[in-house]
């Protein structure tokens, strides 16, 4: 019996890691092996998912991304979990920066992957933020079966304006834990081998299929108190794409601070360490503008 695997793709910020979590506490998903892929060698979402879903396998891979790296090395982590959980489904989240199309083909051509594992589908999730900005992928969307808008609250744009944007047959909006055509899409077979061929097609005219720009990332220590709003009023500031990581508030609460340039989410930490920042962006002198404030504070 083949072990059915499910991908999570999306840009920075999208919420993926949310959408994640909304999967793992149906009763169909408890107990599956998670593999969490962050760029940063910092994995803040592998931490929160890990203190969360306690049911949960959670194998972390940080400090590269799946989509470049050796796929015999996937493989054989999600071997090994096979191995530990035969019958548990396993749910891979990628960076940010990856490419659905690179990592996938790089999968289904590696040696026994096709002996052992099922893609049932794969799920690119894109904020409608981000959707108004024009910074979607048009490969992510093209070979996903289940597009999933995030933040449409954010926006003053209809359902209908949204899907225009995307042009996809299967796109969720305002997912919530009762929606059932998302949760009964996941039962279903992907069809991405069919996709699979117009993306590559796709490619070969010269739509070339790279990483994102974001080839800076620092880990900050933070040793003051900051106050989420602020941080992130100083993130856009600096033109900053994306930080995540634990800040202390004035109130004295540790906070897990994770953060679009558009938007911001500050919860209480489910786990403790010292304070710190994964900051990532295309330019260095960005970093070392907030560094600077920091330095202030």
């Amino acid at each position: 019996m083949k072990t059915p695997l499910y991908f999570i793709n999306g840009k920075l910020g999208c919420g993926k890691t949310t959408i994640l979590g909304q999967i793992l506490v149906r009763p169909q998903f408890r107990g599956s092996s998670i593999i969490e892929n962050e760029i940063a060698s910092q994995d803040f979402d592998g931490h929160k998912l890990a203190s969360t879903f306690t049911d949960s396998a959670v194998t972390q891979i940080s400090g590269e991304c799946i989509c470049c790296s050796d796929p015999e090395g996937l493989v054989n982590i999600a071997l090994a979990l096979r191995k530990k959980r035969p019958n548990a489904a396993i749910i891979i989240e990628s960076t940010g920066v990856a490419s659905a199309l690179q990592l996938i083909t790089k999968l289904v051509s590696s040696d026994n992957f096709d002996d052992y594992f099922e893609i049932k589908q794969l799920i690119y999730v894109v904020d409608a933020l981000a959707i108004r900005h024009g910074a979607t992928s048009a490969h992510d969307v093209l070979l996903a079966d289940i597009v999933v808008v995030t933040k449409f609250d954010l926006v003053n744009e209809s359902e209908q304006q949204i899907n225009r944007h995307i042009a996809h047959s299967n796109v969720v909006i305002k997912l919530n834990k009762n929606d059932s055509h998302f949760f009964d899409s996941l039962s279903h077979r992907s069809a991405y081998k069919e996709r699979l061929l117009q993306a590559m097609e796709a490619n070969s005219r010269g739509m070339q299929v790279t990483h994102e720009p974001f080839t800076k990332i620092i880990r900050l220590p933070v040793d003051v108190v900051i106050e989420p709003a602020e941080l992130h009023r100083q993130q856009q500031v600096f033109g900053i794409d994306r930080i995540k990581g634990l800040i202390l508030s004035h109130a004295g609460l540790l906070m897990q601070y994770d953060a679009t340039r558009y938007h911001y989410e500050a919860t209480k930490a489910s786990w403790q360490d010292d304070p710190y920042l994964v900051v990532i962006t295309d330019d260095l002198a960005r970093i070392k503008g907030l560094q600077k404030w920091l330095n202030t504070q």
